[in-house]
């Protein structure tokens, strides 16, 4: 059986020829949070930024963009991890932020050390997530953060207080009801 409703999507025969261009960007449809989660480290492109930011995605329980290093991101990265885990876009503004209709804005190298240096300081226990500097033309990166709840030390603390992510949302929990060791 064929999918779709009209009568050219079930002619019979050889297919049109896709340009390079349209194949390239089929491709990059399935960039997903899931895959852009599970791909090995050292495939991670720029490509594959742009391929899920241009999907126009609302933040979720498993995703959220940051324009810029704040210290907020280090409780968004214990959030993650006390809940679902998931993939957070350093460099990317969410669709309300977004500078002359582009939403990949970079940050500095240097974001990537801040980032690691808030997390050993500000969570308890110390933690730091999976950051893939992914780096842009003129010299600026996409910090990929990906945060696996699976290898975290759970729950993670931040000022005494777990922060949650129930509905993509942060809250916040105390170590009694986490059941904490």
């Amino acid at each position: 059986s064929t999918l779709g409703s009209d009568a050219s999507a079930r002619s019979v025969g050889p297919r049109p020829i896709r340009s390079a261009a349209r194949q390239h960007r089929l491709a990059g449809s399935m960039t997903s949070v899931q895959s852009l989660f599970n791909m090995p480290a050292h495939e991670v492109t720029d490509q594959h930024v742009r391929d899920l930011v241009d999907q126009a995605l609302p933040e979720s329980l498993t995703l959220e963009f940051k324009r810029e290093y704040s210290k907020s991101l280090v409780e968004s990265v214990a959030a993650m991890a006390n809940t679902h885990g998931g993939v957070m876009l350093v460099g990317v503004a969410d669709a309300a932020q977004a500078i002359e209709g582009s939403r990949i804005v970079g940050v500095d190298e240097s974001v990537i050390v801040q980032l690691i240096n808030a997390c050993h300081s500000t969570l308890e226990p110390p933690w730091e997530p999976e950051v893939i500097p992914v780096r842009l033309d003129g010299g600026l990166y996409v910090l990929v953060v990906r945060v696996d709840a699976g290898r975290a030390p759970r729950p993670i603390m931040v000022n005494r207080r777990a922060p949650l992510r129930p509905r993509g949302h942060h809250g916040h929990a105390g170590r009694d009801p986490l059941g904490g060791r």
